[in-house]
């Protein structure tokens, strides 16, 4: 099978296109994570301890939850659209003649999509935060805090287990 040589630099512009639109969302601005009031796993607004702790009333509790419902079928349906957009990507890329034009604007779509719900999320979560008190945000990070040194030290234990239940045999040198 020869590829003709037109084909090979289109190729390999999409598959640059394509890794980049694939890769995650990782490097996002250190100013935005402080804003992350969702790193306690699940509707952390309805654990007991959190509720407790932050001493949330019930008119929060359900102010909370309708902004987290609103925002989140704004996230599916975001999703529901980038996914879309990134078949269709898929399906022009496979494509042995590449229309430029339909590429670029595909690539567009998917990096306004890709905006729109990181955009979306980060409203969820600054209207989310206007439901708390000055001192409820306080407690809340403190907990995350607490909560993330928690799953750094289970982490660690899980991988001293793991490390002292290995065979001799198996160490590796330097170990």
């Amino acid at each position: 099978m020869t590829i003709h040589p037109r084909c090979l630099p289109a190729g390999m512009m999409l598959a640059v296109f394509w890794a980049a639109l694939c890769l995650p969302l990782a490097a996002q601005d250190p100013d935005m994570k402080r804003l992350d009031l969702l790193d306690l796993p699940g509707k952390w607004w309805k654990h007991d301890r959190v509720v407790a702790e932050l001493k949330l009333t019930p008119a929060q509790i359900e102010q909370i939850d309708t902004v987290f419902v609103e925002h989140r079928k704004k996230l599916v349906d975001g999703k529901a659209r980038l996914e879309k957009l990134l078949l269709d990507f898929q399906q022009v890329s496979d494509q042995v003649d590449v229309n430029r034009e339909q590429t670029l604007q595909l690539v567009d779509g998917i990096a306004q999509a890709r905006a729109e719900m990181v955009r979306n999320t980060i409203l969820m979560q600054l209207d989310i935060r206007d439901r708390l008190t000055p001192e409820q945000r306080i407690e809340l990070k403190r907990l995350k805090e607490e909560f993330r040194g928690e799953m750094r030290r289970r982490m660690m234990e899980r991988h001293q287990e793991g490390r002292s239940a290995r065979p001799r045999s198996q160490e590796r040198p330097g170990d």
